[in-house]
């Protein structure tokens, strides 16, 4: 009797373990939101096929972003790229730049840390961050008990993980991929979770579809709440907001994504004094007490 037992148990082990080593599956699919101001959607990340790179078999993803751009009012769809990603019983590796890297690991304890690479070439930007561990875990889904960790950037590192990653599933708080560890908005790619699945693992995270992009029409008539004026304008810009609040941030951008001016409510009016500014078209977003508005800004 405690031969058969001992015979299953290796048996699950050894399974677990192919298993593990076989992540992601093929067609396994992820979604992440995309916002980058003006332009709004989702990337959608999925297993197509095995490669071999360096004698490892290794999965390709393709990552293809669906968008819509308020500016222009026009949908969009756009192939981004792909990645190549295999794993063992412990992490998740990425090959990059002709080196594989350690994405995800774990067997970490808290207070680990390890390199991560970057996702896209950026001026200034070294090619890789590093990452640190501030808690781990486990955790079910789909009826399996999964390992997780919480991770964070190091102060000085230009790429970042953030937030959760479960294992199975991939990062649920940010992207799956580094992201810059600034304030820019990424242009490129990056978002939360949406959705994870494959044909043995279902997550999915908030209320709307996986592949949901906000309805035009909705946003165009929140827009509409928020007021601002001169527009286009020389010196100053007023935002009228729908209702008085302290809580909330109003983010500019220019054309480049890159982060011009935050502004903080402190009433139902907030003004942007502006000198010595480039002319031209620039963006706003306002996060107002859980209510997103966009719009652009013409500065003469």
């Amino acid at each position: 009797m405690m031969r058969k037992f001992t015979l299953i148990a290796l048996y699950l082990l050894l399974m677990n373990t192919i298993s593990a080593q076989d992540w992601p599956p093929n067609e396994a699919k992820w979604h992440y939101s995309y916002d980058n101001f003006w332009v709004f959607g989702y990337i959608e990340m999925q297993t197509v096929s095995d490669t071999l790179i360096n004698e490892y078999t290794f999965k390709k993803l393709e990552k293809i972003r669906y968008t819509y751009d308020a500016s222009l009012e026009e949908y969009d769809t756009v192939f981004i790229g792909v990645e190549f990603i295999r794993s063992d019983a412990d992490h998740v590796y990425i090959f990059r730049n002709g080196q594989i890297y350690t994405l995800y690991d774990f067997s970490v304890e808290v207070g680990d840390t390890w390199q991560i690479p970057m996702t896209y070439d950026m001026v200034e930007f070294d090619t890789v961050g590093t990452v640190i561990v501030t808690a781990k875990g486990d955790t079910v889904i789909s009826a399996q008990q999964l390992r997780y960790f919480i991770v964070e950037p190091t102060e000085s590192s230009d790429w970042a993980l953030n937030g959760t990653v479960i294992e199975r599933v991939g990062a649920v708080s940010g992207y799956f991929l580094p992201e810059q560890n600034t304030d820019w908005v990424d242009i490129f790619e990056g978002g939360s979770f949406r959705c994870y699945s494959d044909d043995n693992l279902n997550l999915e995270q908030g209320n709307n579809p996986c592949t949901y992009i906000t309805s035009v029409y909705n946003q165009q008539m929140i827009d509409k709440e928020l007021q601002i004026y001169p527009n286009p304008a020389k010196d100053y810009i007023i935002f009228q907001l729908p209702a008085y609040t302290t809580e909330g941030i109003i983010k500019i951008v220019d054309i480049y994504g890159n982060l011009v001016q935050e502004l903080v409510p402190k009433s139902d009016k907030v003004q942007w004094n502006f000198q010595d500014i480039n002319t031209g078209m620039y963006f706003y977003r306002a996060e107002i007490e859980g209510t997103t508005y966009r719009g652009k800004i013409i500065v003469q």
